[in-house]
């Protein structure tokens, strides 16, 4: 097969090549950063000499045959403050796995809420202060 007619879990190359340049212009536009600001910094981070027209190419829709580097791509996400583009390369499965650990975390911290509450409730019945119902 040739690389447009491979696929990646849902994603034919194209239409991955395409989302991934529609999420980096996203996040570019969210940043409120330059081109030349991002490729200072994408350098500096990746030891790479990248240029702001490596990044305007990178996430136009005509430049099919440049693509984001992966060795960039770490670097781009944690700079910009998004995570899509590495999401969006993700299989299912290991979508699922994040997002599971996602909900653990959120869970963690429910429950360490909850028991400093307990915690609380207790000091107050021990002291013989009125108990005050936690808010929910």
């Amino acid at each position: 097969m040739t690389g447009s007619q491979t696929s990646v879990e849902g994603h034919d190359n194209l239409g991955l090549d395409m989302l991934l340049r529609e999420l980096l212009r996203k996040a570019i536009r969210q940043s409120g950063l330059s081109q030349a600001e991002i490729a200072k910094e994408l350098t500096r981070r990746t030891g790479r000499g990248i240029s702001p027209a490596m990044i305007a190419n990178w996430s136009a829709d005509s430049k099919e045959a440049w693509h984001i580097p992966a060795y960039a791509v770490p670097a781009i996400c944690d700079f910009l403050r998004s995570d899509a583009i590495q999401r969006a390369l993700l299989s299912p499965a290991h979508i699922e796995h994040l997002e599971l650990g996602e909900s653990l975390r959120h869970v963690g911290r429910i429950l360490e809420r909850r028991a400093a509450q307990v915690r609380e409730l207790a000091k107050s019945k021990k002291a013989g202060t009125p108990i005050q119902r936690p808010k929910r």
